[in-house]
């Protein structure tokens, strides 16, 4: 898929442009392969008002995704496991700390605590978004130069990931992976032939979705 540039500062029209060039495409082939505008998640309910006013009210080409909203869609297409929801995630947790509470070093005194599982579960969410695998957590743990207390607290952390990537592998889909399902779906040929993607509005771009965006460019 070829790659194009729109540059310029705030306000110079970049999003009106990619717009316009939407629903020139939606009036020229209103059957024609998708079109997909991709932007963040709280621009989406906007930008879809706008591009429908451009098109005279409505378009069957083109769509306002952000990236998890296209992850969904294709997801949904396919028909993949079924997905943890914040509680069933907090509740492996809690099983996985109980279970592993005499090896842990550092977390096995705080375990119980509450809301411990909650603040163990926004970590996990962290290392998925940036593609830190548990095998990089104990490496770290283990370089000489890394500090007692944090050795501790990044060996349990290593154990508690890998055992929840163990627990879930093949039964249940992390709402944290869907991202890296959408780059493989993509790369698979999820997407129809002659799909057209517009990127707009991102302050920046997480690991997983850089990747989202490689596979869109293969």
């Amino acid at each position: 898929m070829a790659l194009r540039f729109i540059l310029g500062r705030a306000g110079s029209g970049k999003t009106t442009a990619c717009l316009a060039e939407i629903a020139r495409l939606c009036r020229q082939e209103p059957l024609g392969a998708p079109l997909i505008f991709l932007v963040p998640e709280q621009a989406t309910f906007e930008t879809e008002k706008e591009l429908a006013l451009l098109c005279g009210g409505g378009t069957f080409r083109a769509e306002i995704l952000s990236f998890r909203r296209m992850a969904w869609r294709l997801r949904a297409a396919a028909g993949n496991l079924p997905h943890i929801s914040e509680t069933g995630r907090n509740l492996i947790l809690r099983r996985l700390l109980q279970e592993k509470h005499d090896s842990l070093t550092v977390f096995g005194r705080v375990a119980g605590q509450p809301r411990f599982c909650e603040q163990l579960a926004w970590q996990l969410r962290e290392f998925k978004y940036y593609k830190v695998e548990p095998e990089t957590l104990q490496r770290l743990a283990s370089a000489p130069e890394c500090p007692p207390q944090l050795q501790g607290k990044l060996a349990d952390l290593a154990s508690i990931f890998s055992a929840y990537r163990d627990f879930t592998s093949g039964k249940f889909s992390d709402p944290e992976d869907v991202l890296n399902e959408l780059a493989a779906a993509i790369a698979g040929g999820g997407l129809p032939p002659g799909t057209r993607i517009w990127v707009d509005g991102f302050a920046g771009f997480t690991p997983q979705e850089y990747t989202v965006l490689g596979a869109l460019l293969v």
